[in-house]
C-alpha cells in the first residue's frame, strides 16, 4: 500500500506537498488520488485534518465528479446527520467503499486473463463480497462446493443458498437491494 502523502494547507489556500517540496493546485491533488495515492491535508499552522474540506472541494469542482454522488445519498446524509443513525451510516459507506476497492483490485488483476469481463466483474463481487445470488451456479458461488454435504439429503452447493422462502430486503430499507437485483439480472443474461 502506498504511503499517505501529507499536504499542507496555507492561510492564502496555497497546498504544499511535502514530498516533492513544492506547491500543487488542487487539480494536481486530484491527479494523485485518481492515480492511487492517498493525502492528508492539515492546515499549516494548526496542523488540524482538512482532508475531508479539502477533497470535497476536489469533487465540487468537477460536475462529472459531482455526478457520481447520487441525489438520494445526498437527501440521506443531510437526513442522518446529527442523528444516532449516522455513525452506522458512516461506517457502513466505510465499508462499502472498502469493499468496492476489493471489487476492483479484484477485477483488474481478473481481466487480464479473463475471455469474459461480465463474467470476471460478477466473479469478483462474489468473491469481494461473499455473495452468490439466487442463479450463481455452486461452482462458481463464494463459500459453495461442488459435492453433496456428507450426510445430507440435500443436492451439492443447497446447504450454502437461501431458501426460496426467505423474505427479501426491502428496497427502502436496504441500500444495496437494487444491486442486487441489477446483478441477478446481470447474471441472468450471463447464464451463469
Amino acid at each position: 500500500m502506498a504511503e499517505t502523502i501529507l499536504i499542507k494547507k496555507y492561510a492564502n489556500r496555497r497546498l504544499y506537498d511535502t514530498r516533492r517540496s513544492h506547491y500543487i493546485t488542487v487539480s494536481e491533488l486530484s491527479e494523485i488520488v485518481r492515480g492511487g495515492g492517498k493525502v492528508k491535508v492539515v492546515d499549516a499552522k494548526s496542523n488540524a485534518d482538512l482532508t475531508r474540506q479539502v477533497l470535497l472541494q476536489v469533487l465540487l469542482e468537477d460536475q462529472e465528479r459531482l455526478d457520481l454522488l447520487p441525489v438520494e445519498l445526498l437527501h440521506h446524509i443531510v437526513r442522518v446527520q446529527g442523528t444516532l443513525q449516522a455513525a452506522p451510516f458512516a461506517r457502513w459507506l466505510a465499508d462499502s467503499f472498502a469493499q468496492w476497492e476489493t471489487v476492483g483490485e479484484v477485477v483488474s488483476s481478473g481481466l487480464s486473463g479473463a475471455g469474459n469481463p461480465a463474467t470476471a466483474w460478477m466473479d469478483a463481487m462474489r468473491k469481494a463480497t461473499g455473495w452468490g445470488g439466487p442463479q450463481a451456479s455452486p461452482a462458481t458461488s463464494a463459500g459453495t462446493s461442488s459435492t453433496a454435504n456428507p450426510g445430507s439429503s440435500e443436492p451439492a452447493g443447497q446447504a450454502d443458498r437461501e431458501p426460496e422462502d426467505t423474505v427479501k430486503p426491502d428496497p427502502a430499507h436496504d441500500p444495496l437491494a437494487g444491486l442486487r437485483a441489477q446483478m441477478d439480472d446481470l447474471l441472468g443474461k450471463l447464464g451463469g
